[in-house]
């Protein structure tokens, strides 16, 4: 299984065009994105930041400072993925009078949104580098590719389509984020 999402990172990062390929040649009932993909990557950046956060935070409070930012970048991110494939599902059906089912739309997202889920681990890691935001640009080129190969979008919506989605896929986990720290002081 691991394998398998080591290998798919690796795709998306350096070969996006390959990547989609490889993705259309899986079985979709077989493939479950968020099981095999989305999800494990989330975990992965939430226990980076929860053990970062303990570390970091010696004291008393260091435990539960520690649970809050593991759980701040969960829910930001699973409510972000959820959100942004409900908002690219109604545009896709709204802008190019066609269909498309929630099934696909998950997985457009969750592939397209690998360097985010990268972004968000090694962010909690090397808090330190803080331009390292700037490499979220990147998803715009996933989608770019997606929306050709996986999607299937005619070459004159393609534009719009792909600045939507990748600005949705991009600011809503970082606009979900600034949300709940606003109605929930308690987690800054």
């Amino acid at each position: 299984m691991y394998k398998e999402l080591i290998k798919t990172i690796a795709l998306f990062i350096a070969k996006p065009v390959k990547a989609w390929e490889y993705i259309n040649t899986k079985n979709p009932t077989e493939n479950n994105p968020l099981h095999s993909y989305a999800y494990p990557l989330m975990g992965l950046g939430s226990l980076s930041a929860f053990i970062v956060a303990l570390v970091n935070n010696g004291s008393n409070d260091g435990f539960q400072i520690a649970l809050k930012e593991a759980s701040l970048l969960f829910i930001s991110s699973f409510i972000g993925l959820y959100t942004a494939a409900f908002l690219i599902r109604i545009f896709y059906e709204k802008y190019c009078k066609e269909p498309l089912s929630f099934d696909v739309t998950i997985q457009f997202v969750v592939y397209s949104s690998s360097v985010i889920f990268i972004i968000n681990l090694f962010n909690q890691v090397t808090s330190s580098i803080f331009f390292l935001q700037i490499f979220s640009l990147y998803t715009i080129y996933i989608v770019w590719e997606g929306s050709i190969h996986f999607l299937k979008i005619e070459e004159s919506k393609r534009a719009s389509f792909v600045l939507f989605s990748a600005f949705c896929m991009i600011l809503l986990p970082i606009a979900i984020t600034a949300l709940m720290k606003f109605f929930m002081p308690g987690l800054q």
